[in-house]
């Protein structure tokens, strides 16, 4: 049975909620708000979050983007899951020690290191 997991700082607008699927080992980013004055904090928040996930021993990365968002991606290190063709959405994957800096990249965000 999946369960959720909610990220929030108190000084930012920042929040991420995902869902988590224990038998899998793998957490699907549900909810993503960025606060664009405080960019720095929501990486923070993704990198908190992720860090949380891998002590947890969680492996897998799962995000629901548009197709055309797909585009921007290093398609090296996403791999498509589920293709919803009605929607033009796409279920991607990335290892999740890798999701801080392949959520930068894909957000346009390339020299930001949250380490």
């Amino acid at each position: 049975m999946a369960q959720t997991k909610d990220f929030k700082f108190g000084f930012s607008d920042n929040y991420l909620k995902y869902i988590i699927y224990e038998d899998k080992k793998e957490v699907h980013l549900d909810i993503c708000n960025i606060d664009f004055s405080n960019v720095k904090a929501f990486f923070l928040l993704l990198r908190q979050s992720v860090d949380y996930f891998l002590k947890e021993d969680y492996k897998t990365f799962l995000q629901y983007i548009p197709m055309s968002d797909f585009e921007e991606l290093d398609k090296s290190k996403w791999k498509i899951r589920e293709e919803i063709f009605n929607e033009n959405i796409l279920h991607i994957e990335c290892e999740l020690e890798n999701a801080v800096e392949n959520m930068a990249y894909g957000l346009g965000f390339r020299d930001i290191v949250i380490e």
